[in-house]
This record gives structure tokens, C-alpha cells and sequence, in this order.
């Protein structure tokens, strides 16, 4: 059985092995449809692979994000009584621009979860803003469907809300910050969980060798020459740059990474560029 486990399944059943010869081919057309074929690597590597697209995304995540609460949250306020010489009617038409935001949020946060699937999976803040979306909804549906809207659709300049409207936008504000300190925690701790150095050494250990001392002062200009020179990439990928400068300054570093995020590089790379000779161990 260890054996079997060591070399790949090489089972001796001549029924099986009896065809292992045989050259299967795909065809013009079917090589072609090969490329284009979707597999999770590929969608994790569109969406991680270059650090505009993500920005773009994120950015895209970040309007939706302020339509969505902007207009929401006007409304909410007015309800509560704030901005009272406003009535909600008018407010009420700017709510295609939350709905807008709301599918920016929905497309952009799907596409971050492909290109990131571990990291949003064993994400306690993450799920803990689903709970507080599905809420959300919950408020939404309250709103609309127990006629709290219709007592507040008319409310002139100057006129109160019922007490059960005020508590549906006042809980609505409740969650949409819940979201919002959610979103920006999720973020903080995954780049912390990315790239945070564990340094476990005493005072002396953490003095740096002359060695050390001139590679830490040039890494950052040797650090995309070498990439150019050993791997003939011009760029990075998220998260590897910061992994490259922890692991250059002496750190013991974590990395976590998804499937196609390029983890290999996080330790050939430091290797390639320590003056010393350095060995890896990889372990699968």
C-alpha cells in the first residue's frame, strides 16, 4: 500500500495497464476548446493573476459599497428623524442607485471569493458579514412587505415616522455598519495572515549578519531583476512582494496562498537571492 501511495496508483492490472499505450488525441477543435475550457485554477489565476484587475475589482467593490450605503443610509437617517425638512419620497427615487451598487457588490465579492477561496472560507469575519447581509434582508423584506413603507411614503417635510419604521432604519444602520467594520477587520486580518513574520528570536539572534545587513539594503532593488532573470517575469503577483521582504529581513514567515497564487516563488526566489547556500524543504 505505501508503495501504491508512493508511485501514483501503479496498480499491476494487465486489463487496465493494456491501454496505456495508446495515443488519445483531441482534434483541432477539441484543442482549441481545451484553452478556453473553465477549471478552477484558471478562474483563480484571472482574478489574482495581476494586481490591476484586482485593484479595478476592489474599486468596483468600493463604489457599490458607498452607492449602496449612501443611499440607503440617507434614507434610514430621515426616517429616524434626522434631515426632517426633507420628505422620503424624493429620497425614495434614489433607491435604482442602491440597487446598482448592490450588483457591483454581488459580481465583484463572487469574483474575490474565486481568486481567494481559502482565505474568505476560513474567514470568521467574513461569514459573520453574510450573517449581518442575510439580516439585512430580512429588514428589507420587513420594510416593504409589513407596510412599514406605505405608512412612511408620504412623509412630508417636517412629519415624524411610527416607531416601527424608526426601529426597521435605525436596526438597518445597525448592520450596515456591522458590514462595514466586518469588511475592513476580514481585510486587516487577511493581510496579517498573509505575510505576518512570527520572530521567536532572542536580542542577539535578531542582530543581522554584514551579510544580512547588505542584502536587506539592496532587496528592494534586486528584487525584480531576479525575478526578470531566473523566471522572465516582469511583475508579481498579490502577496508575493511582501512575503519576498519578510523572509529577505530574517523572519520566520507564514504564507498562505490559493491554488495558482504562486507560492513556489515565496521561497525560490529569497533562495535564489541569499548570498548563502540554502536549503528547501518542501514537503507534500
Amino acid at each position: 500500500m505505501g508503495r501504491t501511495g508512493n508511485t501514483g496508483g501503479d496498480i499491476r492490472h494487465p486489463e487496465i495497464r493494456a491501454g496505456q499505450g495508446d495515443t488519445v488525441t483531441e482534434g483541432t477543435i477539441g484543442s482549441i476548446v481545451h484553452v478556453f475550457e473553465p477549471t478552477p485554477d484558471k478562474f483563480t489565476q484571472a482574478m489574482v493573476g495581476s494586481k490591476w484587475w484586482w485593484a479595478f475589482m476592489m474599486d468596483l467593490h468600493f463604489i457599490g459599497l458607498a452607492l449602496l450605503i449612501g443611499t440607503v443610509g440617507i434614507l434610514d437617517l430621515r426616517i429616524m428623524g434626522f434631515v426632517k425638512q426633507m420628505p422620503v419620497a424624493p429620497l425614495h427615487q434614489f433607491v435604482p442607485w442602491a440597487m446598482a451598487g448592490l450588483a457591483f457588490n454581488v459580481v465583484t465579492g463572487m469574483l474575490a471569493f474565486i481568486g481567494m477561496p481559502v482565505y474568505y472560507t476560513y474567514d470568521a469575519a467574513f461569514w459573520l458579514k453574510l450573517v449581518a447581509l442575510m439580516l439585512l434582508g430580512l429588514n428589507v423584506a420587513a420594510f416593504y412587505l409589513t407596510g412599514t413603507f406605505d405608512s412612511v411614503e408620504h412623509l412630508g417635510a417636517g412629519e415624524d415616522a411610527p416607531v416601527s419604521a424608526k426601529f426597521i432604519a435605525g436596526s438597518s444602520l445597525l448592520l450596515w455598519f456591522a458590514v462595514i467594520i466586518l469588511a475592513a477587520t476580514s481585510r486587516c486580518c487577511k493581510t496579517a495572515s498573509r505575510t505576518a513574520p512570527t520572530d521567536r528570536r532572542t536580542a542577539g539572534q535578531r542582530q543581522l549578519t554584514s551579510a544580512d545587513a547588505t542584502l536587506q539594503i539592496q532587496k528592494h532593488a534586486d528584487l525584480m531583476p531576479a525575478l526578470r532573470r531566473y523566471w522572465g517575469y516582469d511583475s508579481f503577483r498579490p502577496l508575493q512582494e511582501k512575503s519576498f521582504q519578510s523572509l529577505l529581513e530574517g523572519h520566520d514567515t507564514c504564507v498562505v496562498m490559493p491554488t495558482g497564487g504562486g507560492k513556489s516563488l515565496c521561497y525560490q526566489l529569497p533562495a535564489a537571492m541569499l548570498p548563502q547556500q540554502t536549503v528547501l524543504v518542501v514537503h507534500r
